[in-house]
């Protein structure tokens, strides 16, 4: 999990700070700038504005560190990219998630989940 604190958010970051954004799982501004959104190539980056208490910051860094769990789960049991239903229903069982948030992660990384017993995904 990667933090990256921004002061002037109005200012174009240098070289080495875009960089930093496009590693980026969490980015905290004090104002973000007009349009600012996602990273460019991070569908899951969260931008966090103002001063956030330690509570949300924490919860932020458990739900990045889940999401790159599960990615790895998926990863770990994808072949030519396509796993099935059983094996990410027992990811999300695993994790204790619901089955959409792994069926989520699995189209983000475009893996696609076969022979759907339930309708879950």
């Amino acid at each position: 999990v990667v933090l990256f604190l921004s002061g002037d958010s109005h200012r174009r970051p240098k070289a080495s700070g875009e960089r930093l954004l496009s590693t980026a799982d969490i980015i905290i501004v004090e104002s973000p700038p007009e349009g600012m959104g996602e990273p460019k190539g991070k569908p899951t980056c969260t931008v966090l504005s103002g001063s956030p208490d330690i509570t949300t910051l924490t919860g932020f860094i458990t739900m990045v560190a889940e999401r790159k769990e599960i990615e790895a789960m998926l990863r770990e049991k994808a072949v030519n990219g396509k796993i099935g239903c059983k094996d990410a229903r027992e990811i999300a069982e695993t994790m204790g998630v619901p089955y959409k948030e792994v069926g989520a992660a699995a189209n983000l990384l475009s893996i696609k989940i076969m022979n759907c017993e339930l309708g879950c995904f």
